[in-house]
């Protein structure tokens, strides 16, 4: 940045108002101009006020004008936007107000502008009314002083105190609840798979012991044939469901030889078989296995013999598969 002390400001503005003031210029006028005559600025009396001034703040220059010869002085005042246009919107330094005015001291010429730019500068000739006003030069400082520095780009907002550390602890929680998460559904998922065993086995075999409940029930009165009819597929829907899922298909001698290990508890398949053996022939032959005609309280000892050797292998084969959970 370009600093100028205010005594070079004023030694230079009176050299140019000097050299304007040896120039006096009568061009030829036409029928219709008048006469145009050169302001001569008298040197010694060039003031800037305020005498040190930066870019961007307003500034008046005076000066006492010395008519010379012919010169003939009238008083202007002129201002921008109102007579005052020979300016554009971006002009720089921008003059405000020309004035020539008459006092105690004499013709008194000011300017007031403003610099939009740090550094030397001039503000041009200006013809007005006859009346030719020199050039002035002028010297705005910077505001930016000797220890200042140019605005640095603007910087990356900075993290508050104890960000990294908050971070850091927030991934290790995060680690630690996942780790937890993992922990807990590894046992509970077995845990639930056990749960829902149970559930399903107390279901099917609750579901085993109602029909037999009502089997019994119905024993004294019941048909023999429609009684164990009733036994058989209870009994075989109850092993399709906890024992063999071909159970409802298969006949008492296939089951007689499935492996011993087909059975959770293997020493029911035989007593399987057999239970199945038995209702079928009372349904489709009527014997009971009972030498002679059975009496209706032998014909219901059977029945009810049949209902509970099928529960006995029920609960056998729940034990069984219960233990192994």
């Amino acid at each position: 940045m370009i600093r100028t002390r205010p005594g070079r400001v004023q030694a230079w503005a009176r050299i140019i108002a000097c050299a304007f003031a040896l120039a006096v210029f009568v061009p030829a006028a036409s029928s219709h101009d008048e006469a145009l005559f050169a302001a001569t600025i008298d040197p010694t009396t060039l003031s800037y006020l305020p005498v040190r001034y930066s870019s961007g703040e307003e500034v008046i220059v005076q000066a006492l004008l010395r008519p010379e010869g012919g010169e003939r002085i009238v008083a202007l005042d002129l201002k921008r936007g109102v007579n005052l246009r020979d300016q554009s919107d971006e002009a720089d330094p921008e003059l405000r107000e020309l004035r020539v005015s008459k006092s105690a001291a004499g013709w008194t010429l000011s300017w007031r502008f403003v610099s939009w730019s740090p550094g030397p500068g001039v503000i041009p000739a200006i013809r007005a009314r006859g009346i030719s006003i020199p050039a002035i030069s002028y010297s705005s400082l910077s505001l930016l002083g000797p220890e200042d520095r140019d605005p640095s780009p603007p910087r990356r907002q900075r993290n508050p105190p104890g960000t990294a550390l908050y971070l850091y602890g927030l991934v290790g929680f995060l680690l630690l609840l996942a780790l937890g998460i993992s922990g807990t559904a590894a046992y509970l998922i077995p845990a639930s798979r056990a749960l829902l065993a149970r559930r399903r086995a107390a279901q099917a075999f609750r579901r085993f012991e109602k029909s037999l409940d009502y089997l019994a029930a119905e024993a004294g009165q019941a048909e023999p044939a429609y009684f164990f009819a009733a036994l058989s597929r209870a009994f075989r829907l109850y092993l399709g469901t906890r024992v063999l899922p071909e159970a409802p298909a298969l006949t008492a001698g296939e089951i007689e030889t499935l492996p011993d290990e087909s059975f959770p508890a293997p020493a029911t398949k035989e007593k399987a078989a057999a239970l199945v053996a038995l209702a079928d022939k009372v349904r489709y032959g009527g014997d009971f296995g009972i030498s002679g005609e059975p009496t209706p309280l032998a014909k219901r000892a059977v029945l009810m013999a049949a209902a509970a050797e099928a529960r006995s292998i029920a609960e056998a084969n729940e034990e069984a598969l219960l233990a192994r959970l």
